[in-house]
């Protein structure tokens, strides 16, 4: 079996992987993934029912982020859907069974 790597912290920041997951998940729950320095922690806001929002998407660092992470899902989609048939892992629906989205 192949060893797994790391992804360290600066290429989490960096390859925008962070902000998508910020955006995508953390942010709407009122959860704000983050790193300062060397320590990654998950900051709680779930009293403010609005939840985190970026208000700076429209600047070219934030925009080749989100480009960047854009491309690594266009790389790996078909072939994920093809071995899995699927993208995103269907969850359970309410009623036990497994969710078609």
């Amino acid at each position: 079996m192949e060893e797994l790597g790391e992804l360290d912290l600066n290429e989490l920041v960096e390859s925008g992987i962070l902000l998508e997951a910020n955006r995508r998940f953390f942010h709407p729950l009122g959860l704000s993934l983050s790193v300062e320095g060397d320590r990654l922690y998950i900051a709680d806001d779930r009293s403010d029912l609005e939840g985190w929002i970026f208000t700076d998407l429209d600047q070219p660092d934030v925009v080749e982020k989100f480009n960047n992470v854009a491309r690594m899902e266009a790389s790996r989609f078909a072939s994920r859907w093809d071995a899995v048939g699927y993208w995103i892992q269907p969850g359970p629906d309410r009623n036990g069974g497994v969710s078609s989205t």
